[in-house]
């Protein structure tokens, strides 16, 4: 299977603490955001299992149920939902690293 890029821009948007982020500072640190999206694929890229990747791309990109996730993957529905929480938690953990608690 070809190694498929994320293309971020919408997925950032998506994902809860990268949004709820954005609401926080309303233009006031928009500078710090811009950074998130441009080291978000690198954390991707760099620090997700390939079904991590798989899993968040379907969810927050083709904005598939973890159901309709789980039937695509052949996988329990359960494991999707594991898949997608460890990597949003990591993904928000290592923003944190980077971001200090402002995260």
């Amino acid at each position: 299977m070809p190694k498929q890029k994320l293309f971020l821009g919408d997925f950032a948007e998506a994902l809860a603490s990268a949004a709820k982020y954005k609401e926080s500072v309303s233009g006031t640190n928009e500078l710090e955001y811009r950074k998130i999206l441009k080291i978000l694929p690198k954390i991707i890229d760099g620090e997700l299992s390939e079904r991590q990747k798989k899993c968040l791309t379907m969810r927050y990109c083709e904005n598939l149920s973890v159901t309709e996730i789980a039937e695509k993957l052949n996988i329990d529905k359960s494991t999707a939902s594991r898949h997608i929480s460890r990597a949003k938690a990591k993904l928000k953990r290592i923003l944190r690293y980077y971001f200090s608690s402002t995260i």
